[in-house]
């Protein structure tokens, strides 16, 4: 918990500490409930995993792992997280066809699942997908009942932001240097000081030229 809460605070030495508290609470067995891993702890130790690029070891918890889930559960954390690690290692073209697999079983995959398709189709400057996932994801987000009026803000300020951003990189070779610089500058500023926003960290680390 102490590791958790230094790294949500920008503290990111600490993100290797927590992983091989991981790989401790792993081979002790610490991490399993009745023979059984939490679906959160297996997508916490695959987010870790894939941020501090140990992708040989993170591929290998993925399948070792995958029979340890609550079989009602297994195969959506287990396609999800797939796509995830897919991602992180920039095979596009997998992580899509692995998140078609994902089922809509609550808001928490499909916030998750649409988040991780966004960040692909930003990656691959697919403007026309991107742009459509924006706005079907705001419209998602804006009926739900099932989420706090809290939760809706801090998606619509990410979703505004995100496109903001995208405004920017995808028109990249418009600016000047000088120009790009401000922008991005600007954009920056705006999402450091904008409260409730969910996943602020890839908007910052997308705010460099």
């Amino acid at each position: 918990n102490y590791c958790i809460s230094q790294i949500k605070a920008g503290n990111t030495p600490y993100q290797r500490e927590l992983f091989m508290l991981y790989q401790r609470g792993l081979k002790a067995e610490l991490m399993l409930t009745n023979g059984l891993i939490s679906e959160w702890d297996y997508k916490n130790i695959i987010t870790l995993g894939c941020s501090l690029k140990e992708f040989a070891w993170t591929e290998q918890f993925i399948e070792d792992y995958k029979d340890k889930l609550l079989a009602s559960r297994r195969e959506n954390a287990y396609n999800y997280n797939l796509a995830n690690f897919y991602y992180n290692k920039k095979l596009y073209d997998k992580a899509l066809e692995v998140l078609r697999d994902v089922q809509f079983t609550d808001v928490t995959y499909h916030l998750n699942t649409t988040f991780l398709q966004l960040r692909i189709y930003y990656d691959l400057r697919d403007t026309e997908a991107f742009h459509g996932l924006i706005e079907t994801f705001r419209i998602y987000v804006i009926r739900n009942r099932k989420m706090t009026t809290a939760e809706k803000k801090s998606y619509t300020n990410l979703l505004r932001l995100a496109k903001s951003l995208a405004a920017i990189k995808f028109n990249v070779s418009t600016f000047s240097r000088k120009t790009l610089n401000e922008k991005i500058a600007t954009l920056r500023k705006k999402i450091e000081t904008t409260e409730n926003v969910i996943n602020k960290q890839w908007l910052l680390e997308e705010c460099k030229v």
